[in-house]
């Protein structure tokens, strides 16, 4: 599932302004990573741990921009 999360991370789209801002992962990008590299669980814990895992990412990456 992290390498799920890392895979789909690599596409990730950034906002550029005076600091990079990653944007949240979506749904599309985890469906990219899955024709690829299949799991072997249901698409919605798949996509639930994912997010939650790009929440937590998200919020180092928010709280490093800060400092």
């Amino acid at each position: 599932m992290i390498e799920t999360f890392w895979l789909a991370n690599r596409g990730r789209s950034y906002l550029s302004s005076m600091t990079v801002i990653p944007l949240p992962l979506t749904v599309g990008q985890i469906s990219d990573v899955l024709a690829v590299y299949p799991l072997p669980l249901h698409r919605e814990w798949i996509d639930r741990a994912v997010f939650a895992i790009d929440d937590e990412y998200l919020k180092m990456a928010q709280d490093s921009n800060r400092q």
